[in-house]
């Protein structure tokens, strides 16, 4: 009956999340293990949001590993022609 009763206080009081879940920007309460899956949980596309300095640095470090692979190739390209 306590379980019962903790659910249904659970449900009426908006933001009350257990440990286990995460709560949305809406109010609503999903799974931890619901974020960040591709899928629209949350309604409001809140429980994956990437903030712009991560977004920023994902580019950065593309771009970084992209100029260091290209460096990369053309050294050896430079060997070969060296050695034949």
């Amino acid at each position: 009956m306590q379980n019962f009763i903790n659910k249904l206080t659970h449900s009426i009081i908006p933001g009350s999340c257990y440990s286990d879940e995460y709560r949305c920007h809406n109010g609503r309460c999903i799974s931890d293990h619901s974020t960040c899956n591709g899928y629209n949980p949350c309604g409001d596309n809140s429980d994956c949001s990437l903030a712009a300095g991560a977004i920023a640095g994902i580019v950065i470090g593309t771009l970084i590993g992209f100029s260091l692979c290209i460096a990369f190739v053309v050294v050896c390209r430079r060997r070969r022609r060296h050695v034949s």
